[in-house]
Order: structure tokens, then C-alpha cells, then sequence
């Protein structure tokens, strides 16, 4: 996403104000603590779409602006997807998953226990879209609970919340504060409520990296144990196929196999991709020019060098 190099008028005051309240609440900061000295114009920030839209906006609805600042809700339901996510992983850990659909169909007729799952790995590297993947194969809604949003007022009555979801699959991301070892609840209290929800068909999976973070005998009570890697380079060049527009072809001086060099995560691929497609429309060009890359790297990942050039086919 693009923005405009001045912000003037009651735009630029309202984007003081959002400034002020983000300050005061290091929390509304992606990585942001309590304890973090360092000032904002030393972060690299990416505001979403919808906020950008609204900066740019002629006349802003300021209403917006104040739902955007209420603390979002840790816990939401989706529908079953109506064709299947794209899930690019290796070939054991896809077994493991078709295994896994397997144990959750059967609990679908009779329900006896449905399998739990406990996925690792490195942000980016597709849990969540595992669970959208597995929520699809077993024709299930998906609702996904974020423990790193939750707050003490949540939980009470987040536990009556999760005991009255319908049969589903059931992502709990940031598990550790469940799972490891310095919980905030009782052992007792997690054992309860999901032997309760085991006796619904469907499946329940915990999200949370490193493997080491999770007490040992939470893992052995799992019934599979995924560690998703970071993506080989031909992965990482199926990736951006998948996410740069068909319309948009690369120019000759780009080749999907440099590309495929970036060491990226598939979650960390396609917004990369998404601002690099955005800066060839700016400047509409026919086609995606490393020039574009390069730019969208630097403001996300400025850490990154451009790969050398090797001699291997587009």
C-alpha cells in the first residue's frame, strides 16, 4: 500500500490523536512491551489497508476510527472455506494432516475423543492456515481464540464461550499461556474444559513456537506434534506464483528463482508480494521489475539484502 509523503488538515490531526492513544498503550504496537524504550521512528510499522484508506480519505468517518481502537475480540468463527486453502508443505507433514482429517471424520459418526494437535514453527509458516485447511477437509466452521489478545475481563466468561461453540475445529494461538510452563490457569482447569470439548466431534489444535515452550506432558497429551518449517526455495517460489497477480509477469530482468532466494516465510511472502504488485500499478508498468521488489524489501524487511545473481533458469 502506498502513501502520500504529506498528511494535512484534520487528517493529520486525527492521525496525532491515534499516534497519542497507540503511545499510551504500547499493547495497540505489533511487538511492543511495557518495559520498550525505543521510540516509534525507530520501528517499522505497516498500517492495514482499511486504515490507510481512511487517512487518505477526503472526508474520514471518525467513527471508524474509534472501533478501530476498541480492543479486538480474541475469539472468532469463520465458515468452512468452499474450496480447499492453499497449503504448501512437505509431504510427511501432509500425511500426518490427512491422518489427522481421518481421526476427525470419524468423530464426525461417533464421537469418542476428537484428536488433538499441537503445531510449531516459526511465524509466517502456515499454522493458521493449516487449521483453515483442516477446518475445510472436514467441512467444519473454524473459530480461532488468541491467547496473547485475552484479558483478564475475557476469561470471565470465555470458558461458558468455548463450552457452547458447535462441533468445529478450534485454533488457540500464543498457547503457552495454557500450555507452558508458567501457565496462568490451573493444569486441572485446561485438563477439564478440554476433555469436555473432546466428547464434541470436530478437532482442537494449539499453536505455539518453540516446541520447548510447551510443558512435556502437554505434548505427550497431544495426539500429533507438527513442526512446520520455513519454506524450501522451490516452496518459496511456488509462493509468490500464488501470490502475485496472474495479470502482473514478471520482467525479464526478475526471475521466480531469485525471488525464490528471499529467505521468507509464506506469511511473511505475501504482503511482500501485495505491496510489490501495488508499486508496479503505481507506476504502471506492464510488469514486476526487481526495482519493485527491492522498494517493497526495503520497508518491510529492510534487513534483507537483494540475492546475488546465480546462473539457474527463471
Amino acid at each position: 500500500m502506498l502513501f502520500r509523503s504529506v498528511v494535512t488538515g484534520s487528517i493529520a490531526g486525527q492521525l496525532e490523536d491515534l499516534s497519542s492513544q497507540v503511545l499510551h498503550d504500547g499493547s495497540q504496537v505489533d511487538g511492543g512491551t511495557s518495559t520498550d524504550t525505543t521510540t516509534l521512528l525507530s520501528r517499522h510499522l505497516r498500517l492495514a489497508e482499511p486504515l490507510t484508506t481512511y487517512l487518505l480519505a477526503e472526508n474520514p468517518d471518525r467513527s471508524h476510527l474509534q472501533a478501530w481502537l476498541r480492543p479486538p475480540s480474541p475469539l472468532h468463527t469463520t465458515p468452512p472455506l468452499p474450496t480447499p486453502p492453499p497449503l504448501l508443505l512437505p509431504a510427511p507433514v501432509m500425511a500426518q494432516l490427512n491422518t489427522l482429517c481421518a481421526l476427525g471424520q470419524s468423530t464426525l459418526e461417533h464421537p469418542q475423543g476428537h484428536p488433538l494437535l499441537l503445531l510449531t514453527g516459526p511465524k509466517g509458516t502456515g499454522k493458521t492456515q493449516t487449521a483453515r485447511w483442516l477446518a475445510h477437509r472436514l467441512d467444519l466452521p473454524l473459530t480461532v481464540l488468541n491467547l496473547a489478545a485475552t484479558t483478564e475481563a475475557d476469561y470471565e466468561t470465555l470458558f461458558e464461550t468455548l463450552a457452547a461453540l458447535p462441533p468445529g475445529v478450534l485454533l488457540v494461538q500464543s498457547a503457552q499461556p495454557w500450555l507452558g510452563r508458567t501457565p496462568i490457569l490451573e493444569s486441572a482447569l485446561i485438563e477439564q474444559w478440554l476433555t469436555h470439548r473432546q466428547g464434541q466431534p470436530g478437532l482442537t489444535a494449539f499453536a505455539a513456537d518453540p516446541l520447548h515452550s510447551v510443558k512435556l506432558s502437554w505434548r505427550q497429551r497431544c495426539d500429533a506434534v507438527l513442526a512446520l518449517p520455513m519454506p524450501s526455495s522451490p516452496t518459496r517460489k511456488a509462493l509468490w506464483k500464488q501470490a502475485l497477480p496472474l495479470d502482473l509477469p514478471l520482467h525479464r530482468s526478475l526471475s521466480w528463482s531469485t525471488l525464490a532466494q528471499l529467505p521468507l516465510s509464506g506469511g511473511e511472502i505475501q504482503p511482500l508480494a501485495q505491496t510489490a504488485a501495488a508499486l508496479a500499478r503505481h507506476h504502471q508498468s506492464p510488469s514486476l521489475t526487481p526495482a519493485h521488489v527491492k522498494q517493497a524489501l526495503n520497508l518491510q524487511h529492510p534487513h534483507l539484502k537483494w540475492p546475488k545473481a546465480r546462473l539457474t533458469s527463471p
